[in-house]
């Protein structure tokens, strides 16, 4: 047991282990005075330092975790944490007694996820209450596992969705699974305000599937009670996704890309800061150089194009093309520099999305000069020992039947 005192509150945590052999954690957070007090969403927390960082793959396989966290109020609120291997021991959080409604992340840094904590749903205090968040740490050898555990303990509710994002226009569907057959109580809330929906709510073996075709692109926050429990599920309706992206591809090529004869960036999409309303450079830290992932942005716009032509927004990309192979990519070698004015780094990371890049570039002017391109980069990557690398969101089939295209 150990106990934390700041000004009016009192903390005291107890671990404990169950008859089962599991880990248990009692926070008890105390209101000293004599007075009530507002707690701001996310103002106190509980740590769950877990290893969700990447180091390296043969490390990451067998030694780190993939950190799934459900705030779920009192009904399931979980953390159910998998290898990154197809390993069968794991880890599972359940809050047995209240839960959270959010979390945050501490120490971020590039190859790591930080310190996950978690913020118990309360937000008022009445002089001298204590809230009480409890919860159970418990081995598993998979998510399914995981979820028959949690329903073992009698109070848990289940939310399984196809999809938590979805474009206007498209159904919203979940279903809940809960230990009983009650019909739940739901609440809606559009952006923070409680609507009426029109739900449709049918019951079956698996559950309660309740659907319905939301009207606005908005947040929407299913507050659920069946019995004692209390649960919630949140969903974004976005816009459609044509409108999605002419939108995004609009906005890149307006704010988003440098024009300055004479500059080395003339032509580069870079970051753009939407609080000072301008685009953003960094030489010395990398991950907001004119490098790395900018490129996803010239892969959108190629592909765009290949669907909705636009001669302005073509002309934007040439001028990008231009960019990448003036300052970033070796016609002669096939290597991608990390960065504008650096030909000494090199970073095997970017070298694929890059091939992609030229890839559709040939889709979409059908000039075999960017097939060439996109070949010489999957050599070099290979002679560099990209055999031994983690190419992310890539598939090298992609570079193959292309080629056997043509």
């Amino acid at each position: 047991t150990a106990v934390f005192r700041l000004g009016v509150f009192e903390v005291e945590t107890q671990y404990t282990f169950s008859d089962s052999g599991n880990l248990c954690g009692t926070n008890r957070l105390c209101n000293l005075s004599d007075r009530d007090i507002f707690l701001e969403r996310g103002e106190w927390g509980i740590a769950m330092p877990f290893a969700d960082e990447y180091p390296s793959a043969n490390i990451c396989m067998t030694n780190r975790c993939h950190a799934h966290v459900w705030c779920g109020l009192e009904g399931a609120s979980y953390i159910c944490c998998l290898k990154m291997g197809e390993e069968k021991e794991n880890l599972g959080i359940l809050a047995t007694q209240g839960g959270w409604d959010c979390y945050s992340q501490e120490e971020i840094a590039t190859n790591n996820r930080g310190c996950l904590v978690v913020h118990p749903d309360v937000k008022i205090l009445a002089p001298k209450e204590t809230y009480v968040m409890e919860y159970e740490v418990f081995p598993c050898a998979g998510r399914e596992e995981f979820l028959r555990k949690c329903r073992s303990y009698g109070h848990f509710i289940n939310i399984e969705a196809p999809h938590y994002s979805l474009f206007a226009g498209e159904k919203l569907q979940f279903v809940i699974q809960g230990e009983g057959k009650d019909i739940p109580e739901i609440q809606v809330a559009v952006n923070g305000a409680i609507e009426e929906l029109s739900l449709t709510l049918t019951q079956s073996d698996k559950g309660i599937t309740v659907s319905c075709i939301p009207e606005k692109t908005a947040e929407y926050r299913f507050l659920m009670r069946q019995g004692e429990v209390r649960t919630c599920a949140v969903f974004q309706v976005n816009p459609r996704l044509e409108d999605l992206m002419k939108r995004r591809v609009e906005f890149i090529v307006k704010y988003q890309q440098y024009h300055k004869k004479g500059s080395a960036l003339d032509g580069a999409y870079l970051i753009y800061d939407n609080a000072e309303n301008q685009c953003y450079y960094e030489f010395e830290w990398p991950d907001w150089n004119a490098s790395r992932e900018r490129i996803g942005m010239g892969i959108l716009i190629a592909k765009y194009l290949q669907i909705y032509f636009d001669e302005e927004i073509y002309q934007s990309l040439m001028q990008y093309e231009a960019f990448v192979r003036r300052e970033i990519y070796c016609e002669t070698t096939g290597q991608i520099y990390d960065g504008v004015g650096d030909k000494e780094r090199v970073r095997l990371y970017n070298f694929l999305w890059y091939a992609i890049f030229y890839m559709e570039l040939f889709y979409l002017t059908k000039e075999e000069k960017y097939l060439a391109d996109m070949t010489r980069i999957v050599n070099c990557y290979y002679e560099m020992g990209g055999k031994h690398h983690y190419p992310n969101a890539v598939f090298v089939s992609d570079f193959l039947n292309v080629l056997r295209e043509t």
